[in-house]
């Protein structure tokens, strides 16, 4: 009886660890997912701000200089 259990448990143990190792994957996936959005959106937020902050400086820029001086300059 004892050695069917035994045997049964060695049976299945390649099963379970796959299973558990399926899983695992599962969830590190999600994670990543989860994570590569959030750094997207961080990203996004970052950019945006420096788009603003590069778009503010050639508004005053443009205000500084005349249009001509303005692109002699770029």
């Amino acid at each position: 009886m004892q050695f069917m259990y035994k045997y049964s448990l060695m049976k299945n143990a390649p099963m379970t660890a796959s299973r558990n190792l399926h899983i695992l994957q599962l969830h590190c996936n999600k994670y990543h997912i989860r994570t590569r959005q959030k750094m997207r959106s961080l990203t996004l937020n970052r950019n945006w701000k420096i788009l603003l902050l590069i778009s503010a400086i050639l508004h005053h820029e443009r205000r500084l200089f005349s249009n001509d001086q303005f692109f002699h300059l770029c």
